[in-house]
């Protein structure tokens, strides 16, 4: 899983960085256009998370697997021949649902496969791999505009299309995670009922804004509002991958316990709101000033995203079903593609708007966020009814 996630992650890297660029610049799709259709992209792979993760759990992970890795692959083959819009958005629903789900999928796996007590150091191994290959793919996207080399994307989607295929091949030889049966009558989709799991699903719609923020909002409120130069928000955007990939195993093995999760929500929620005011502060400084206020500001930032993304999943997973995992890990997807839907339409117009201002309401709504997982951290979790 550790292989498929650095490709599959790699593939999205190369697919997102490219994209927007390409099918503007060269196939002439107007930005607003393109907006939309990334959103109805989004919204599509949020409504299809859980039916897809129900689906799984009955025909196997590693099946399902497979199958939207050739998903994968054949959207990158659309955008490769894409030249209007209804092709382009063909591909962009297509692939959004594949990748959002496929990181479910592996998630899945993992928690299937692994015992309890090694789940969550594997889950921070296989998102340290996320954010290594989409930090790879990112920059083969970059660098692909950077050289002016925009007519070749078409053969770095194809080229992207055949890694997610060897991504896809990792699935098989496997060994099966446990199936659910086909249940004829009683009430169905166990991880909508389970309260507990839906009320950290839900914050962590807003603990996962901190991603959008680094990609969208970030280089914007740079570039406009502040005294530091524009390259200075790819560089911090590298900053978090490093410090992830070097840190973030190493935190994971110190959580345990709901306790453990407690306390390290309380330390992502007040790193969450430092890095807020930091970030904000720094449309104040000089040149020199501001852009290390923006680096202080992202490692907090980094910080806050680890302590409470690892607090997240071990709510979320630790006591879930094992033979549940497809439906319950499609079902906390959805929380990212809310994020992505929701976090660029409020927290831009908020802090583009209001300035430092909005940087602090956004602070306080990543530590309300976090507050929430704390305690839910601190109650005992409730046995939860399985379909029957």
């Amino acid at each position: 899983m550790v292989v498929a996630q650095l490709l599959g992650s790699t593939v999205d890297g190369v697919a997102v960085s490219l994209a927007v660029l390409y099918f503007h610049e060269s196939v002439g799709i107007p930005e607003v256009t393109i907006g939309l259709i990334l959103a109805a992209g989004a919204a599509a792979s949020l409504v299809l998370a859980t039916p897809l993760g129900v689906i799984a759990d009955r025909i196997g992970l590693h099946r399902m697997g497979m199958a939207l890795s050739a998903l994968s692959a054949l959207a990158l083959g659309t955008y490769a021949l894409a030249s209007n819009v209804p092709t382009f958005m063909a591909g962009a629903m297509c692939f959004f649902v594949a990748q959002v789900s496929l990181n479910a999928i592996r998630q899945g796996i993992v928690a299937a496969q692994a015992d309890p007590a090694r789940r969550i150091r594997t889950r921070a191994i296989i998102y340290t791999m996320q954010n290594a290959g989409l930090g790879l793919g990112t920059v083969v996207g970059v660098l692909v505009v950077a050289l002016n080399l925009t007519e070749y994307a078409p053969w770095a989607f194809a080229t992207a299309a055949l890694v997610a295929l060897v991504a896809g091949a990792t699935f098989i030889g496997l060994p099966a995670a446990p199936t659910t049966p086909v249940l004829r009558a009683g009430p169905r989709l166990t991880a909508l009922r389970d309260g507990r799991f839906m009320l950290v699903t839900g914050l962590s719609v807003i603990l996962f804004v901190a991603m959008p923020l680094l990609s969208v909002l970030l280089p914007l409120w740079v570039s406009t509002r502040t005294a530091s130069p524009s390259w200075l928000a790819a560089a911090g955007l590298a900053l978090n991958t490093v410090l992830i990939v070097l840190f973030q195993t190493t935190i994971a093995s110190r959580l345990r316990s709901d306790n453990d999760a407690s306390r390290f929500a309380w330390i992502g929620g007040i790193a969450n709101f430092a890095a807020c005011v930091l970030i904000g502060s720094a449309s104040l400084g000089t040149p020199l000033t501001s852009s290390l206020i923006v680096l202080v500001g992202i490692m907090a930032l980094t910080a806050g995203e680890m302590f409470g993304g690892l607090a997240a999943w071990h709510l979320a997973f630790h006591h879930s079903p094992p033979e549940l995992q497809g439906q319950y890990q499609g079902t906390f997807s959805t929380a990212y593609s809310l994020a992505r839907i929701i976090g660029p339409g409020a927290a831009l117009p908020l802090v583009l708007g209001t300035g430092v201002t909005g940087w602090v309401i956004l602070g306080l709504a990543f530590a309300v966020a976090c507050g929430g997982l704390t305690v839910i951290g601190r109650r005992p979790p409730p046995t939860i009814a399985k379909d029957s």
